[in-house]
């Protein structure tokens, strides 16, 4: 399953693409990308296995 996001300038701007890419250690945009790509993944993978455990999230949670 292929997924796309995405960001526009503002809800991801230099400032933030340049402090990501030195917390990363990451040096092109292209790096920064595959980084990005891989911590969406991880983060999608937390959520699944949420879902698996718990069910949906509701309000009162």
């Amino acid at each position: 399953m292929d997924i796309t996001i995405t960001l526009t300038d503002e809800e991801l701007t230099s400032l933030d693409k340049n402090l990501i890419k030195e917390c990363l250690g990451l040096n092109t945009d292209s790096d920064l990308n595959e980084g990005l790509a891989s911590l969406a993944k991880a983060s999608f993978m937390e959520y699944v296995k949420m879902f698996k455990e718990k069910g949906l999230p509701t309000r009162a949670d």
